[in-house]
Order: C-alpha cells, then sequence, then structure tokens
C-alpha cells in the first residue's frame, strides 16, 4: 500500500469528521476532569490516609504495599488507570474505522468500549500495562493519551547514563529495542477494538504478525504523517506570530491586545492541532489495518447535524473572550527580577571532570551562585569529593571510598575521556571556595553512623573553619538530614526528594531538593507555606530552565550554569510581546 495515498486518505478523512473528532477529544476530556481524575484523587488521598502519609516519597512508596486495603486501592487505581487509557485510544480507533459506512456517536462509542471491561479484570489487564509502557516512545508521533503526556523517564536518570560511553550504549539500544516493539506491537488495541471475541493477547500476536510485512509501510506512513503535520502546525504558529511582531513595530499601543488575541488563537490552535494528530494517526493505523489497495473517500456527513453550532459558537466565543482576558493580563504583568539560585551540579564538567577543583573554578568563570559537590569519608575518616559508590566509572576500579586511606585516594587517577585530574578533599576545597568568594552545596554521600559521628566530624569542620553559616549541607537521608539541623541549626540543611506524590513530606530541613519529574507549582507554595524553600534538580533544557526560573523556584541545580544565568538575565529584562509569547508556549 502506497504510504502517500494512507496519509492523503488520513488527511480526506480527518477534514471530512473534523467536527467528530474535535466534539470526541473534548468530551473525552470533559470526562477525565470532571469523573475520572477526581476518582483518581479520592482513592490516592485515601492510600495516604489509610498509611497516615501527606505523600509518598521514594523511601516510603513501598510500604504501600504491606498493607491490604491501600495494596487493593493500588490495583484499582490501576485498573481505572489502563481502562482510562485504553478508552481513549480506542475512541479514536473506532471513529476512524466507523466513517463512511455506520459513523458512531460519543455514546455508542463508550457503550462498545465498555463491553472490553471484562478483560481489564483479569490478568490480561497486565499485558496491557506491559502493552502501555512499550508504547510510550511512540506518544512522540501523535500516541500520547491526556493521561501519559506527563510520563516520562526522569532526566536525572538519563543525564547520568549520558555520562558514560557504557550508559549511552545501554540508554539507545533500550530506546531502539522499545520503538522497534512499540511499531510491532501498535495494532494491538485497534485489532483488539474492533474483534468483539478478541483477547488484549489476541491483540498482540495479530500484530505481531501482520507487521512482518507492514513494518517499513507503517514507519513510512507514520513518519510522514507526523511530519506533514508539524511542518503545517509550525507555519501556522508563525503566521500568528506576524500580527504581534508588525504591531510592535508600527503601532506599539495596541501591541498588548494584539498579542493576547494571537496568543489565545495559538492556544487554539495547539489544541485542535494535538487531536488532529491523534486523529490523524488513528486513520493511518485504521486504514493500513484495513489492508485494501483502494481507499474509498467517504461523502456522509458529519454525524453531529449543523444545528448544535448555534449553542457551541457562543459558547466559544464567550472561552475565547475569557481565554484573551488572561493571556492579556498575563502578557502585561510579565516584566520581574527572579531570584533563583543558579547551582551548578558538581561543577561545570564540559571541560573538566566533576566534584574536582577544576570543574569547581569552571562553575566560578560560568557564573554560578552555587556550586553542588557530593562528599565521602575514607577509611581514615577524611572528607573527599566524590559522587559514585564505586570508582568504577572514573577510577578504573570497583572499589570504595570509604575502603581506602586518604593516601590510597589520593594517588588514584580520575579519567574520563582525555581528561584526567585527582580527587581533592573537603578541606582544600574550601579553602578553594574562600578564595573563589563561592558557597558550597555539600551532599552527603557517606552512610549515618549510630553515634553520629561522622556529621559531628563535618560539623566541626566548618565549624573550625567559622563556615557554619556560609555553606549549605544536603542528603537523601531524611533522618541524617534533620540530625545535621539539631547538631548545627546554624546551617542550611537540605532534605532531597527524587519522587513526591501527594503533598511534601514534613521535614525540620531549610529546604528541600526536588527531582524535576514532581516539581510543580502547588510545592513550590505549600514550601514557601511552611517558610521553607524549594530546589529543583537537575534542570538541563533551556525550556525547563526558563520554566523554574519564571515559577520562582528558589533554586535550580544544572550543568549549565552559564545558560541558566543567560536566561535568568533575560528574564529580567522588560522583552517584547513577540519574546513573552514565545516564553509562554515554551513554559506551558
Amino acid at each position: 500500500m502506497n504510504p502517500i495515498a494512507v496519509i492523503k486518505h488520513a488527511y480526506q478523512d480527518f477534514w471530512l469528521y473534523k467536527r467528530d473528532y474535535i466534539k470526541a477529544n473534548v468530551l473525552f476530556n470533559l470526562l477525565r476532569i470532571a469523573i475520572i481524575s477526581p476518582i483518581l484523587g479520592f482513592l490516592g488521598q485515601q492510600i495516604l490516609k489509610i498509611n497516615g502519609f501527606d505523600g509518598i516519597t521514594e523511601s516510603t512508596i513501598f510500604s504501600l504495599f504491606k498493607n491490604p486495603k491501600s495494596f487493593a486501592l493500588i490495583i484499582l487505581i490501576v485498573l481505572i488507570f489502563i481502562f482510562a487509557i485504553f478508552f481513549e485510544f480506542g475512541l479514536y480507533f473506532l471513529y476512524a474505522d466507523h466513517h463512511g459506512r455506520n459513523p458512531l456517536k460519543f455514546r455508542q462509542s463508550l457503550l462498545k468500549l465498555f463491553k472490553k471491561l471484562r478483560y481489564f479484570v483479569s490478568f490480561q489487564a497486565l499485558l496491557f500495562l506491559i502493552y502501555f509502557v512499550l508504547m510510550i516512545p511512540l506518544a512522540s508521533i501523535g500516541l500520547e493519551g491526556s493521561f501519559t503526556s506527563d510520563l516520562y523517564i526522569p532526566y536525572f536518570i538519563t543525564d547520568e547514563l549520558m555520562k558514560s560511553l557504557s550508559g549511552k550504549l545501554l540508554y539507545f539500544g533500550v530506546s531502539a529495542l522499545i520503538f522497534y516493539l512499540s511499531i510491532r506491537l501498535i495494532y494491538s488495541i485497534p485489532y483488539f477494538v474492533f474483534n468483539e471475541s478478541s483477547t488484549i493477547l489476541g491483540g498482540i500476536k495479530y500484530s505481531w504478525q501482520f507487521t512482518k510485512k507492514k513494518l517499513f509501510t507503517t514507519l513510512i506512513s507514520l513518519g510522514g504523517v507526523v511530519l506533514l503535520h508539524s511542518l503545517l502546525t509550525f507555519l501556522g504558529i508563525v503566521l500568528l506570530f506576524l500580527p504581534v511582531m508588525l504591531v510592535e513595530k508600527i503601532a506599539l499601543p495596541v501591541a498588548p491586545y494584539v498579542s493576547a488575541v494571537c496568543l489565545s488563537l495559538i492556544e487554539i490552535l495547539l489544541f485542535i492541532a494535538f487531536s488532529m494528530l491523534q486523529a490523524l494517526v488513528a486513520e493511518v493505523i485504521v486504514t493500513l489495518l484495513k489492508d485494501t489497495e483502494e481507499l474509498e473517500h467517504p461523502t456522509e456527513k458529519t454525524i453531529y447535524p449543523k444545528k448544535y453550532l448555534r449553542i457551541l459558537l457562543p459558547m466559544m466565543l464567550i472561552g475565547f473572550v475569557v481565554m484573551t482576558f488572561f493571556n492579556y493580563s498575563y502578557l502585561t504583568n510579565n516584566v520581574y527580577a527572579p531570584s533563583t539560585l543558579i547551582i551548578s551540579h558538581r561543577g561545570v564538567t564540559e571541560n573538566a571532570i566533576e566534584n574536582t577543583k577544576s570543574a569547581i573554578i569552571a562553575a566560578k568563570e560560568a557564573d554560578a551562585d552555587m556550586v553542588e559537590i557530593d562528599i565521602q569519608q575514607t577509611k581514615d575518616r577524611e572528607f573527599v569529593l566524590f559522587h559514585d559508590e564505586t570508582l568504577r566509572r572514573l577510577g578504573g576500579s570497583s572499589q570504595k571510598i570509604s575502603d581506602l586511606t586518604l593516601e590510597e585516594v589520593q594517588a588514584i587517577t580520575l579519567q574520563e575521556g582525555r581528561m584526567k585530574d585527582k580527587i581533592p578533599t573537603l578541606e582544600d576545597v574550601l579553602t578553594l571556595a574562600d578564595d573563589l568568594n563561592l558557597r558550597l552545596l555539600i551532599e552527603l554521600k557517606f552512610a549515618e553512623e549510630a553515634d553520629g559521628r561522622n556529621e559531628a566530624e563535618l560539623i566541626n569542620l566548618l565549624y573550625d573553619r567559622d563556615l557554619l553559616s556560609r555553606h549549605y549541607v544536603q542528603g537523601l537521608n531524611q533522618t541524617q538530614i534533620e540530625s545535621f539541623e539539631v547538631g548545627a541549626p546554624a546551617v542550611n540543611t537540605g532534605f532531597i526528594v527524587a519522587f513526591n506524590l501527594g503533598s511534601l513530606p514534613k521535614t525540620s530541613a531549610d529546604f528541600m531538593v526536588m527531582e524535576e519529574f514532581s516539581f510543580n507549582q502547588n510545592n513550590l507554595e505549600t514550601a514557601h507555606k511552611r517558610q521553607q524553600q524549594l530546589f529543583a534538580w537537575t534542570i538541563n533544557k533551556q525550556s525547563l530552565m526558563r520554566k523554574y526560573i519564571s515559577m520562582g523556584a528558589d533554586a535550580i541545580i544544572t550543568d549549565y550554569p552559564d545558560e541558566a544565568q543567560e536566561i535568568k538575565q533575560k528574564l529580567s529584562e522588560n522583552m517584547s510581546f513577540t519574546d513573552r509569547i514565545k516564553k509562554y508556549l515554551e513554559i506551558r
């Protein structure tokens, strides 16, 4: 089957039934917002209540499975979640399949999909969960659902993998394998939906066999429709930017109003483009699944008559006016001086090895406000800078810092690519930081001792140098950090939260460091109400830097402090309305 003909057919079908697809998307999102999400939220709150937690972190998540009641609720949440995902995907496939013969209304689609519910209360639900995980890589080509848009591998994991050749090979190898499997299984859900007697396993088996001959055609067709759609969307956005750019030059007083209207139109365009891409991908998959060389182009009118427009148009107009009002408020109140601290993550490592003097000096040259370093303790109880549990990645050895004396550690030569360096002591780095007038964020990488001896030794080291109030200390062990807070209240202490659901964990630490995956405006406001600060890590994408600096994060930890400082400076300037719209689109 000719991929060009498939893409052409997909666009023709969508254009004929565009109102059906858009209405289905709106109705599903209303269903998600009004019913599904509140139910999931209520069940989540019950789990927290049963276990006596304010929120769930990486240190408490496994304890949820020990309580039979919370375990049962977790299973229920998973079942509702995966059925909601199935319903959204299945809805588009049903619409694509029935156009041209017996068009389905939203209610009919709902009933048809609910007939498959019985397969989700058996072991088959586990198969769908595995299938869903494998399909995540295809989110970028239109199979991104409303419930899955924020799911991705946390950046701190991928960033760490990218720091070594073996990590890169592992990441790209696994990604390629998952992408291949996801393409081979892409027809599982439509086959499962279209055939009443089919099981999820049956759909998976059918897709695996079907793609033996259709793999190349599937890739070309999907890739082509995504490329064309992206190009058209980009051109649409550019055209909507032109009035803003023009009016800023010839009629600046009306620029705020024109900008607000154009921003509203861009948001509508992006919403339609997202809905359209899902529909186009569904059309392509269903067309290929039917496997007919002669593609028929339907001529029936939409199943939703035009009389509904009399109701919808006034509502849409009111919504547009409200949206434009909020956009006007945003665009005209967007000049401020961000106070976010820019913290260099283990120093700047473009031309230096992490956690070395060279990296710290480079961080100062990059205008970092602080440098985050990792410290461990040697066998003879000296503090040195090193991140990993073993020396394997940078030192070519499976030994641990804690098993070596300071003399043995200082004899080690670190190597990363062509770069070589030595492991510095904390005392040397404290001296260097004083010389550079640079503050440190010291992360504790050593295990907590029963008598608190190692924390006391670090406190004494900082006290002897009169540095208790200058440098910050953070760690993943909440008990250890809170003990440090008691022993040295003058030190700014931070609790690292790698994963969080629900409310922020309660801690006596002065600040919390939250991984970007869990960081949000609500958590930031909660921390400030508690008179605490909230840092975001590891923020390496420029769009995320803009997002969290604009949000007012107290600090961001990044591998690229120079880029972050440049963005922070630009955000504090009186930007043009064109730039303000660009910033808004990047951080939304």
